[in-house]
């Protein structure tokens, strides 16, 4: 009679089978994958930056050679007035003034005075005192005081010609200035404009550069974009898998399992011939509850 009982658990062990076509495109997308991976480095030959244009450049150039024109001029234009300069300048306007003014008014005085002197040796001839001592004293006064308007005439012409030439000299200096300052103003505002313009066509210029290596870029990237997609489209298709398991068996006592049998078949046997009945099913019961436990 072999010993033992209780529940004997068998290792349990659960199997899912992935379809074929899955397997083989998971197959294919790892070559693809290792392919991208295993591509050496490509340097972009092409230009990426915009350089400056010509506009721009000659808008540095124009500044660089003309930065320091306009403040020289302006130092130019009051060189004439400072200092001792100034007198040799108002000289040179006053000369011309002298020559204009003074020279005619002189001349116009000095024929007054000679129509007065002929007068006066009219009017002594006519009373017979021509050469006369009283002549000779009345043309004496006439003369100095022709000579003394002469002299008033020349210091107020000269005065006024010297304040002239002055306010000239400055003001000429001061319109030099200005004229130099706004020179230079309009130069830098053309020199902007032209700068402008070329900052214009260099951006132009630059986004075709960068619609190039974009461009580039997207041709570079196609596979890992192809991938990407072949790997989305594995990962979301459904399928069905087969999943195989293993239970656990329970195994019974052997001696329990045929004293159970016996008893039940003696209680069949006993119903159908009591006595003899009674024991062949025990008999027979027994032997049916043992083989059923192995």
């Amino acid at each position: 009679m072999s010993g033992g009982g209780g529940n004997q658990d068998s290792t349990v062990t659960n199997k899912t089978d992935i379809p074929l076509f899955i397997q083989q495109q998971a197959a294919q997308n790892l070559q693809w994958a290792n392919a991208v991976a295993d591509r050496p480095y490509e340097a972009y030959g092409q230009q990426q930056v915009a350089g400056t244009t010509p506009d721009q450049r000659a808008a540095f150039e124009w500044t660089r050679n003309n930065l320091g024109a306009g403040p020289a001029a302006i130092t130019a234009a009051g060189t004439p007035i400072s200092g001792a300069n100034l007198t040799t300048t108002a000289r040179g306007l006053l000369n011309p003034y002298l020559d204009a003014v003074e020279a005619p008014a002189l001349k116009a005085l000095g024929d007054q005075g000679a129509r007065s002197a002929n007068d006066l040796a009219a009017r002594a001839a006519q009373a017979g005192a021509f050469g006369g001592t009283r002549f000779g004293v009345e043309s004496g006064i006439l003369g100095g005081q022709t000579a003394e308007k002469a002299g008033q005439l020349s210091a107020g012409i000269r005065a006024q010609g010297w304040d002239k030439a002055v306010t000239t000299a400055l003001t000429q200096a001061g319109a030099n200035a200005q004229i130099a300052d706004q020179a230079q103003k309009a130069g830098l505002t053309a020199a902007s404009a032209l700068s402008s313009a070329g900052f214009q066509q260099q951006q132009t210029e630059q986004a075709k550069l960068t619609s190039d290596y974009q461009s580039w870029i997207d041709a570079q990237s196609q596979f890992e974009h192809a991938l990407a997609i072949r790997q989305g489209a594995l990962t979301s298709t459904p399928y069905g898998g087969t999943t195989t398991s293993t239970q656990p068996i329970h195994k019974a006592n052997p001696a329990l399992s045929a004293a159970g049998g016996a008893l039940s078949g003696a209680a069949a046997g006993s119903a159908i011939s009591p006595g003899w009945g009674t024991a062949a099913g025990a008999l027979v019961g027994a032997g049916l509850g043992y083989l059923g436990s192995r």
